[in-house]
């Protein structure tokens, strides 16, 4: 579905402001993440703000190595399911995205699949070195439901009680760091870890004006 950028903007504006700020690993990088997420029944919106001293965009497509860039993640976990899909986009909104059982047990979504999942990035479309300074950007993605390519769902209602967590990493970065936003409790940086997930209360459903694309 195609939406109106604005209209998505200013509904998510009135929802509660997150923090990506669990530094679980104790690194002594930690870059400053928020967030605002909300959905329309059909499509999940997510509006990430970053504040970090180390920004860089290398990856050239989509299935491709996400998290090595200045990535932010979304990992959701439907209720009752023995599986998580894992959503991983760059600061360009490259984007990587599959389901697991577990860490190395899984499937990447199909390209007919990620062409659903429109994402804005304030630093445009095209790649980058690192960039160091006091960087800072956002990132506007939305999330149908029928991404969720191995099951069956209509509306985001039908899983509002999914469990998710969020991420921030950079592992080619001249400084790495692992956020989250519920903590993790490992001996080392794991973001693959369902126990960890939280619940996300949602406020209620936004109106997008669906014209233009974002």
């Amino acid at each position: 579905m195609i939406i109106n950028r604005i209209s998505c903007i200013q509904e998510l504006s009135n929802m509660p402001i997150l923090k990506i700020d669990y530094n679980n690993w104790n690194l002594p990088y930690q870059p400053k993440i928020s967030f605002q997420i909300g959905h329309t029944g059909n499509l999940l919106m997510i509006h990430f703000f970053v504040k970090e001293r180390y920004t860089m965009a290398l990856v050239d497509k989509d299935n491709g190595k996400s998290w090595t860039d200045s990535c932010l993640e979304i990992f959701i976990k439907p209720d009752k399911s023995l599986y998580y899909y894992n959503l991983e986009f760059t600061c360009i909104g490259k984007l990587l995205m599959s389901i697991r059982k577990e860490k190395h047990n899984y499937i990447n979504a199909p390209i007919e699949v990620l062409n659903t999942i429109e994402r804005v990035s304030s630093l445009g479309k095209d790649m980058f070195s690192e960039k160091i300074g006091d960087n800072t950007w956002d990132l506007l993605v939305s999330i149908p439901i029928t991404s969720l390519f191995k099951h069956n769902f209509n509306s985001w209602d039908e899983i509002i009680n999914c469990s998710m967590n969020f991420y921030k990493c950079g592992d080619n970065l001249s400084e790495k760091h692992y956020l989250s936003w519920k903590p993790i409790y490992s001996s080392s940086p794991d973001f693959h870890l369902p126990q960890y997930f939280g619940k996300i209360e949602f406020e209620t459903k936004m109106n997008i004006i669906n014209k233009n694309s974002l």
